[in-house]
């Protein structure tokens, strides 16, 4: 005689855990989506170096002399870089720079 409409309450349970574990699943996914799209806008990603942030790793000695040095230039050849003509020939920049001073 086949019974019809009973479960088992092991499969009750089995199925009361899946609804569970899914509505966790689904609340933190929809924390991690909320978190994301209402992030405050100053909470951007600062630049990487700074001439400031150069000087404490060597005064931290973090980097030696020769590297702050080179660093130093990279940093400020890759902030003058829009600012110089892309035309212009080299050390021409620095001749205005110069006659400004």
């Amino acid at each position: 005689m086949a019974t019809t409409g009973t479960t088992a309450p092991s499969e009750a349970i089995f199925w009361g855990l899946v609804l569970i574990l899914s509505i966790v699943v689904l609340g933190v996914f929809v924390w991690m989506v909320r978190r994301w799209a209402f992030r405050p806008a100053d909470a951007e990603p600062e630049e990487a170096w700074s001439l400031q942030h150069l000087r404490e790793l060597r005064a931290g000695g973090q980097i030696t002399d020769s590297e702050f040095e080179v660093l130093k230039s990279k940093l400020l050849r890759d902030l003058r870089g829009p600012m110089e003509r892309k035309d212009a020939p080299a050390g021409v920049s620095r001749k205005i720079d110069a006659e400004k001073r």
